[in-house]
């Protein structure tokens, strides 16, 4: 609990550091304190969930996690990263540009994919961060869904415990596909605001699911 009180008061704090960089020599703020920000909220939701998880069913028996905790935890990982990734299109307005798919502008690598330097390319060159967040999906995907394949074939585990991870790759491929549509729609604030909100569901559910496998 006192570590879910640090994350939002740090919460708050970065919020305002976000908000600062928008204040002086640009209308919007900076893409990299969005991510911050965006990255900071998802692991305190995470936490939140995590702690009323224990709180109604104990701490677990095991004290490091077994393999099923650590792959649960590795595509936990994968996923907070593409949420990162996806809050630094934001930050560029990237998804209005290369709205074809699956490549860009009949391309597999941008043609402005680079920017001056290798801190401008990953955090504001629209095309390369648009590109970063396509290659993302592709790989959660394959590991949501292998995840899924051996979590099903498993005989170690039981019916509810195999459920997660196949309701993680159903909600990624969903989230995949609405986010096809928002790019193809050059991102309207409806579509983009139910993308953000199916990342949210997605992160709940793969909590959920890192949290049983820890148990396992």
């Amino acid at each position: 609990l006192g570590v879910l009180f640090v994350l939002g008061g740090l919460q708050g704090a970065v919020g305002w550091w976000m908000v600062a960089s928008g204040l002086s020599e640009r209308v919007s703020v900076a893409p990299e304190r969005l991510a911050v920000h965006l990255g900071l909220a998802f692991v305190l939701l995470a936490a939140l969930v995590w702690t009323a998880l224990d709180a109604w069913a104990g701490p677990a028996r095991r004290g490091h996690p077994g393999p099923w905790g650590r792959r649960a935890l590795g595509l936990l990982a994968l996923i907070l990263l593409q949420i990162l990734l996806g809050a630094l299109v934001a930050g560029n307005d990237a998804g209005r540009i290369y709205t074809d798919f699956p490549l860009m502008n009949g391309r597999l690598i941008p043609e402005t994919y680079g920017g001056p330097t290798l801190w401008a390319t990953i955090a504001h060159s629209a095309a390369a961060v648009q590109f970063h967040h396509r290659l993302g999906a592709y790989v959660v995907l394959l590991a949501a869904l292998a995840l899924a394949t051996m979590a099903w074939r498993a005989r170690d585990l039981g019916q509810g415990a195999r459920l997660f991870p196949a309701g993680v790759a159903v909600l990624f491929l969903g989230q995949a596909g609405l986010g096809v549509a928002t790019l193809a729609a050059a991102a309207p604030v409806g579509l983009a605001l139910a993308h953000q909100v199916m990342a949210a569901l997605l992160w709940i559910v793969a909590t959920i699911m890192a949290w049983r496998l820890r148990r396992v």
